[in-house]
C-alpha cells in the first residue's frame, strides 16, 4: 500500500517532523475515513438532524479527519508510560475538541461565544460528542490494526530467524560431512 508517509527512521534522522508522525498512513485508510464521516452525516440527517446536510458534512469531515490524524500522531509519537487505550482515547477526545474548534472558526462563529450562549455550547458538545464517540469506534478498528500488523510482523521476523537456523544448522552438518570424507582422501 503507498504511504502518505515515508519511513520514521529516515525522519527521525531529522528529515521532516510530520512524515514521523503521519508514518502508516495509507490513501486507503484516508478515503475509508472520508467514507465513514460521510455515512456519518447521512445517518445524523436520516436522524432527524434539522442542519443542512453540507453543513453537517463539512462537521463531520473536519472533525473526523482530526480525529484521524491526533490517533495516528499519538500512535507515531507513543509516549511509553502511557497505556495504548489511555492514549488512544486521549488523541480521540483532543482531536474531537480541536475538530469542532476548527468548524466552529470555519463557519465564522465567535468562540467567545460558545461560553457566553448556551445553544453554541450546545452545538460544540453534540459536534464534539459525536466525534468523540465515532473517534473511538475508530480508535478501537485502528488499534486491532495495529496489533494485527505487529503480530504479523513478528511471526515474519520469527520465520526469518527459523530460516536462518535452518540454513546455519545444514552449513553445520555440510562441515561435518565434509570433515569425515577429507580424511579418507588423504
Amino acid at each position: 500500500m503507498p504511504y502518505l508517509s515515508s519511513d520514521p527512521r529516515s525522519a527521525a534522522a531529522g528529515r521532516n517532523w510530520l512524515t514521523r508522525l503521519l508514518y502508516g498512513l495509507t490513501w486507503p485508510t484516508v478515503a475509508k475515513v472520508f467514507a465513514i464521516n460521510t455515512l456519518a452525516t447521512v445517518l445524523l440527517k436520516v436522524a432527524g438532524v434539522t442542519n443542512d446536510i453540507f453543513d453537517l458534512l463539512i462537521s463531520a469531515q473536519v472533525v473526523g479527519f482530526t480525529v484521524m490524524l491526533a490517533i495516528y500522531a499519538g500512535a507515531n509519537v507513543r509516549p511509553r508510560r502511557l497505556p495504548w487505550p489511555m492514549l488512544l482515547g486521549f488523541c480521540v477526545i483532543i482531536g474531537s475538541l480541536v475538530g469542532t474548534l476548527l468548524v466552529v472558526l470555519m463557519k465564522g462563529r465567535n468562540v467567545a461565544d460558545l461560553f457566553d450562549q448556551g445553544r453554541a455550547w450546545w452545538r460544540f458538545a453534540t459536534t464534539a460528542g459525536f466525534g468523540i464517540a465515532i473517534g473511538a469506534i475508530g480508535a478501537v478498528v485502528f488499534s486491532a490494526h495495529t496489533h494485527a500488523a505487529e503480530a504479523e510482523s513478528e511471526t515474519h521476523r520469527l520465520e526469518a530467524e527459523r530460516q536462518r537456523l535452518a540454513r546455519q544448522m545444514t552449513e553445520a552438518s555440510l562441515k561435518v560431512l565434509q570433515a569425515q570424507v577429507e580424511p579418507h582422501f588423504l
